[in-house]
């Protein structure tokens, strides 16, 4: 399959980025980044200043990134996926004009929640973000990935994720019952890049770790936990509208505050630990890795 990734590429932006890491694990040079996603690769001598996500993905081959306008025009690509809809939409008219709709992707990870321009009128100025491109009208008919989805709407929810090389096999043994950086605490935001093993270790030592909404209900940080190998405290979780975070085990994750609260170090919560850790690293390795979540896109466009 031949994919078109389209952004804007002048800086990290999560969901964005972490469904053409996806991608481009599983497709090769097969999917086309335009604009060229440098942050995402491998650079000798530079990082970006970035947990995660960036510096991670071979630049080996080069995809093929000349004549776009004329290999949209000759129907060359399978799928064009606009990796953030409110920030860039390069090409648009010649590609509505030349693709049917449902092979025709949009993503749009920001925290705002409002979807009611989606297929019925012109973008509007408020809902867009100044770097790129006019507020050509996104057709009704084309699939439309949300993340914070709060209400009924015809978007298709998707969330942030986490490479699968980032999970840890097997789980650190626990030390401590919290992790120690703390969002509550920026005083524990004590971790840089030449150091950013030990800010995963600290949460693979940890049987949990505090996490909460941030900008929005869908942060970095939950899957981070996830991936080192503790069960993440959701501070009101309970509250998380049902259109977000969909591939969390949210239901799981409410028994695991309770346990938390009530934590005497018995056996019996050990073992209650240990099912909830089945459970939610069962979520994470499914359904919220990079290449999870960038065949589910796949998927939907497809099907």
């Amino acid at each position: 399959m031949k994919v078109l990734y389209i952004s804007s590429a002048k800086g990290p932006d999560y969901q964005c980025d972490l469904i053409f890491h996806g991608l481009r694990s599983i497709l090769g040079p097969d999917v086309v980044d335009v604009n060229r996603l440098d942050y995402m690769y491998h650079r000798v001598g530079e990082a970006w200043t970035a947990f995660t996500l960036y510096n991670l993905l071979n630049p080996d081959p080069e995809p093929d990134r000349s004549d776009i306008e004329a290999k949209i025009r000759n129907h060359h690509f399978d799928v064009i996926l606009y990796g953030s809809v409110l920030r860039n939409r390069n090409f648009l008219p010649l590609v509505l004009d030349t693709y049917p709709r449902n092979r025709i992707g949009f993503i749009d990870g920001e925290d705002e929640i409002d979807t009611s321009y989606i297929g019925y009128e012109r973008i509007p100025p408020q809902n867009l973000h100044s770097w790129e491109s006019p507020n050509y009208t996104v057709p009704k008919e084309c699939p439309y990935f949300k993340r914070e989805l709060t209400h009924t709407s015809r978007a298709i929810p998707i969330s942030f994720g986490i490479p699968k090389e980032k999970v840890v096999d097997p789980i650190p043994e626990k030390i401590r019952l919290m992790a120690l950086c703390d969002p509550r605490d920026r005083s524990t935001y004590i971790y840089q890049m030449e150091n950013q093993a030990e800010y995963y270790k600290q949460y693979g030592e940890s049987y949990f770790g505090f996490t909460r909404k941030q900008g929005g209900w869908d942060c970095m940080r939950h899957y981070e936990i996830l991936a080192s190998g503790a069960v993440p405290y959701f501070e009101n979780i309970e509250n998380c509208p049902e259109g977000t975070l969909t591939f969390l085990p949210k239901d799981d994750l409410k028994l695991a505050k309770v346990l938390h609260d009530n934590w005497k170090g018995t056996h019996q919560d050990v073992e209650d630990y240990r099912k909830i850790l089945a459970s939610v690293r069962f979520a994470l390795l499914n359904y919220l890795t990079t290449e999870a979540l960038a065949k589910y896109v796949l998927e939907r466009m497809t099907q």
